[in-house]
């Protein structure tokens, strides 16, 4: 699946990058990793867990009719403690500390934004579910889970 290029207002922009910026979330990874010789995550993984975070964010910013937009972006700190995750639980695979850091505070963290929704809305949202495969437009699961090409 080719990821889209989705666009903020130039007045949109300047709150999404006070909150998160790729380049400021690459170094504190990095920094982080640095410090801890047990964890050997490549310059590919974390670039291709960077590419998902920007794919997660640029559909929050743009969800503006879901009480959603730029100013609920997860912040580069808040994903930067993937690393803190895969630490504290051993995890040896970025993809085990991206599912730990899902499901214990990024999906929370949007939830909360979400007050307009039901509970079968929101759930529709996160996780696929075969009653909700495909009933609601945005899927904020695959676009931090789903494979780039």
């Amino acid at each position: 699946m080719k990821t889209q290029n989705y666009k903020i207002s130039q007045v949109d922009a300047s709150t999404y990058q006070s909150i998160y910026n790729e380049d400021t979330l690459r170094s504190i990874i990095k920094e982080k990793l640095n410090s801890n010789s047990t964890i050997n995550w490549s310059d590919e993984e974390i670039d291709i867990y960077i590419q998902k975070c920007n794919r997660l964010n640029e559909g929050i910013a743009r969800h503006s009719d879901l009480q959603l937009g730029p100013d609920c972006v997860i912040g580069h700190n808040t994903l930067s403690e993937i690393v803190d995750v895969a630490k504290k639980h051993n995890f040896k695979t970025i993809r085990e500390a991206q599912e730990s850091l899902w499901s214990n505070c990024i999906k929370n963290a949007i939830s909360s934004n979400l007050t307009n929704l039901t509970s079968i809305e929101k759930a529709g949202l996160f996780e696929p579910t075969p009653r909700y495969p495909k009933s609601i437009a945005i899927n904020y699961y695959n676009y931090y889970f789903q494979d780039l090409e």
